[in-house]
């Protein structure tokens, strides 16, 4: 007689058969495993991690960043269904149990434990508030360079701001998170499971690249220049094998003089190592869906005040407005509430202050679709 074993596995609060790969010999039990993964509920989780560095010198001191947990924290509980116990915190209080500061060790363990095991279908969100740095990336053996302006962008831990006064020599370069490695720990696990979605929220500075993933101009909506691109990619895409004329792709936007376009068929062929803005939409990968939402371009510097940062405050401020809002007016929601917000804050102080939130993505968004935190 055969005995087929059945093992239980519990996962984010379930439990539930695992049936082994007998299973595919015989049709009933595929159905039945198909069955009892469908009536399982939906899998959420997030890991929010706040670093006021409130031992470091007072110039690199981060005061709303505990703000910007708990405000995040509120929005994922009350609108996307999210258990207190899908949570894991992470912030320097000296009431937090070590295990749970936002040390290297910590915050290098509790993302990976993030997406270990992720299951399609499955809701995966990360907050970061605090500082990233960046740091000459090393040539390699070709002489290229794999990014795009040669600087590696790191997080900053707590254990990598040394506890002094001095400004002199604070940061301990050997307890960085660099960027090659965030992608490694996040992005790649979750490009691997079909219908997983990563959310991420960076709220520090020269944060776009952070997660290194591929595409950032081309999501870009609230400019000229973002619909000269989109133009010029609608070009990329219909070029090849459509027989529509230059003047019937771009009729739509007859109200932009064509002189001023500077439209090069050539040009639109041309590959681009990184991002330019012009990239050619593409079917959605069969795996994974990772959306990093980040406070500015990696050139830039991202403000706050002890209410929180001007990243955290503007997201939680549109998407309680509204949950589920289409990509392109949460960009642009976002944009105008971080304008309002440093303009008050900061311009009378600093005169140029810019800060321009960014979107990034395994591949091109499509800034027309939903915003949602779970297929």
């Amino acid at each position: 007689m055969r005995f087929l074993s059945t093992v239980t596995q519990a996962f984010s609060g379930a439990f539930f058969p695992l049936v082994p790969s007998l299973a595919r010999d015989d049709p009933q039990l595929h159905v039945e495993r198909q069955a009892n993964l469908d009536a399982l509920p939906p899998v959420r989780r997030a890991v929010l991690i706040g670093i006021k560095y409130a031992h470091g010198p007072r110039s690199v001191r981060v005061s709303g960043a505990h703000k910007d947990v708990h405000l995040t924290e509120g929005l994922l509980t009350e609108s996307y269904g999210f258990r207190p116990e899908d949570i894991t915190i992470l912030m320097d209080d000296d009431e937090v149990d070590d295990m749970f500061k936002p040390t290297r060790e910590n915050i290098t363990r509790e993302l990976g434990a993030l997406v270990h095991g992720a299951q399609p279908g499955g809701a995966y969100f990360v907050l970061f508030s605090g500082h990233c740095e960046q740091l000459e990336e090393p040539e390699s053996e070709t002489g290229e360079y794999e990014e795009e302006d040669h600087l590696n962008e790191c997080l900053v831990p707590m254990d990598a701001i040394r506890q002094q006064e001095s400004e002199a020599d604070y940061l301990d370069e050997k307890n960085l998170i660099v960027d090659d490695e965030i992608k490694s720990l996040l992005v790649d696990p979750i490009a691997a499971v079909p219908k997983a979605r990563l959310t991420t929220l960076f709220d520090c500075c020269h944060s776009c690249t952070v997660l290194d993933l591929c595409h950032h101009r081309c999501n870009r909506t609230y400019s000229l220049k973002s619909k000269y691109r989109r133009i010029r990619r609608r070009l990329n895409e219909a070029f090849p094998e459509s027989g529509k004329t230059i003047l019937a792709l771009i009729e739509p936007w007859t109200t932009l003089a064509l002189e001023r376009l500077y439209i090069s068929i050539p040009a639109t062929m041309k590959h681009a190592k990184f991002c330019d803005g012009y990239c050619p939409r593409i079917n959605r990968p069969e795996g994974g869906n990772v959306l990093c939402i980040s406070a500015c371009k990696d050139s830039q510097l991202a403000f706050g005040n002890k209410k929180g940062g001007s990243l955290t405050r503007a997201f939680v401020k549109a998407l309680k407005k509204d949950s589920h809002p289409v990509l392109k007016d949460l960009y642009r929601s976002i944009n105008a509430g971080v304008y309002s917000l440093v303009r008050r804050s900061v311009r009378l102080k600093f005169k140029t202050a810019s800060q321009k939130p960014q979107f990034s993505s395994l591949s091109p968004l499509n800034m027309s679709e939903t915003f949602v935190l779970q297929e």
